[in-house]
């Protein structure tokens, strides 16, 4: 039995709604294989069924066969569970898949839906032992062809690499590929109006190296020359450091030999091309790098992503290397492209800062009777919510079990009279609204109570903390300090301008607002004014 048989109905009448499914990549278009040939001899195929075959869609993937992650397989994957088709028609095995695995997984994602595949060059019965086995045959001759693909071409990139010539791929920034096809090379992009690659690249050095600018300076001077990336965005700081200090930008590339490299079709090989910097030249731009950036190690910062300036912005954490200091700085304060005018909130002294918010924070939490009490206060509070919404959840259930108690009543007596079931929605609808709303008010309670439990859970964690607090809180680490910040969801506000400012802090703790405890103002050695 042909598989176009068992796609037919008992009388022998075709309803077969036919997907054509063309599939190319980028590397399997250098044969000749177009999408619209497959999709021509796809309608060619409906044509030879004389009136027996109608049409579903077509689905065009430009994507790789070892994957069936393809955005039109998709698409018709979800046509197919909709039972919306038949059969699916495409030209070969290798249209279907280049991967073993991935074309007996797209076989058996079509097959509870009973859609066969018809691949027109060999048309094979999926439902025979043979069949199965030749079909499992040629996905894994597509695979292994694809196989080969990938090695033909790896050899032939080394091939032209060992000869000089630029395997593949965009140029790196600065240089444009000129030649043939089997003979390209890079070369430095200069231009005669001095818009090129390679000039900017020039102009960087010159910033950078002669005139003593900074890479976020450098950075501000191109863009105001109109010098931008390939992508037409404005440079950044590290962008710019990165392509000027590469070895690439002398004209030595080494091309497979990236940190993904396997060496499984030969060793990297080493390009020389004409360079864009002297190689005294690059030297100098490195030193400058070392100059203007030296990674450090990364220091913590107490009030991290809690600290707002006097102008709306955050606070960051920032080291000067040349006094060994941590300070905080205005974000409004950083480098940005094309802006100039910047605020003008003063650095903060880090350690000098994060103490007197410690010792504010301490003064609160050594408090035990206010925690407890505070903690006691809350819990009882809720309690008594608790007790009024464990009666309404109550009253809530009963009255869920009495309407859904008269909507199936009215379906019997309905069903048992024979009224019409456009009728009886009818007269179920108001009754089956009400019930929607009182489950939904069920939910709610239950989350209330959720939250309640949780809420009292941290409370008691804080009143816990509250116990220790004065043998603990001086000898705490860093790192135990920020969690104890972030259980109280502490947040910091300068209040004013200047090296050691007023203070407000403020906190949460559980539905409390904690601005009349845990908030003040906080200005010189006066380090706790809150109630």
């Amino acid at each position: 039995m042909s598989t176009l048989d068992l796609c037919m109905d008992a009388t022998g009448v075709a309803v077969l709604r036919v997907a054509i499914y063309c599939r190319v990549s980028t590397d399997e278009q250098a044969e000749g294989t177009s999408l619209d040939e497959q999709e021509a001899a796809g309608h060619g195929w409906i044509a030879a069924q004389a009136g027996r075959a109608v049409l579903h869609g077509v689905y065009r993937d430009d994507y790789t066969g070892t994957t069936d992650e393809r955005p039109d397989w998709l698409r018709l994957l979800a046509d197919v569970r909709a039972g919306l088709v038949d059969v699916i028609v495409f030209t070969k095995w290798d249209r279907w898949a280049r991967d073993e695995f991935v074309g007996q997984k797209m076989r058996r994602d079509i097959a509870p839906h009973r859609v066969r595949p018809v691949c027109l060059t060999l048309d094979l019965d999926a439902d025979t032992p043979e069949g199965d086995l030749m079909i499992g045959q040629m996905i894994g001759f597509a695979a292994y062809d694809k196989r080969n693909i990938v090695r033909r071409c790896a050899e032939g990139h080394h091939a032209a690499a060992a000869l000089g010539y630029w395997p593949g791929g965009s140029a790196r920034f600065g240089y444009r590929i000129e030649g043939g096809k089997r003979a390209r090379v890079c070369v430095p992009d200069f231009r005669e109006d001095g818009r090129g690659e390679a000039d900017i690249m020039r102009r960087g050095w010159h910033l950078i190296v002669k005139e003593r600018a900074s890479y976020p300076q450098a950075c501000a001077a191109l863009a105001a020359e109109g010098f931008t990336r390939r992508n037409g965005k404005p440079w950044t700081p590290e962008l710019l450091r990165n392509v000027l200090t590469a070895p690439t930008i002398t004209g030595r590339f080494v091309w497979g030999g990236g940190h993904d490299a396997t060496g499984k079709w030969g060793p990297p090989k080493t390009l020389r091309y004409e360079p864009i910097l002297t190689d005294d030249e690059h030297a100098a731009v490195v030193a400058a790098a070392g100059r203007t950036y030296k990674p450090g190690k990364k220091r913590f910062y107490l009030l991290g992503g809690r600290f707002v300036a006097n102008c709306g912005y955050r606070y960051q954490g920032v080291y000067r290397r040349d006094r060994d200091r941590r300070q905080y700085k205005c974000a409004d304060k950083s480098w940005r492209v094309n802006v100039v005018e910047r605020c003008d909130c003063a650095r903060l002294d880090a350690p000098a800062t994060e103490a007197r918010v410690w010792q504010a924070v301490t003064e609160f939490l050594s408090d035990s009777e206010r925690m407890l009490r505070m903690a006691g206060d809350y819990v009882g509070l809720r309690d008594a919510q608790v007790g009024v919404e464990r009666d309404e959840l109550a009253d809530v259930r009963r009255h869920a079990a009495t309407l859904q108690r008269a909507i199936t009543t009215t379906l019997v007596e309905y069903a048992r009279q024979g009224i019409d079931p456009a009728a009886t929605a009818n007269a179920t609808r108001a009754l089956q609204d009400e019930l929607n709303a009182t489950r939904e008010r069920e939910a709610a309670i239950l989350a209330w109570q959720a939250d309640s439990a949780a809420e009292a859970a941290r409370v008691q964690t804080i009143s816990a903390i509250a116990t220790g607090a004065r043998e603990r809180l001086h000898n705490m680490t860093d790192q135990e300090r920020g969690d104890v910040l972030r259980l109280l969801d502490i947040t910091v506000t300068a209040l004013d301008n200047n090296k050691t400012p007023a203070l407000r802090i403020d906190g949460r703790l559980a539905w409390l607002d904690l601005h009349s405890t845990l908030a003040g103002n906080v200005g010189g050695d006066d380090l706790w004014t809150g109630s």
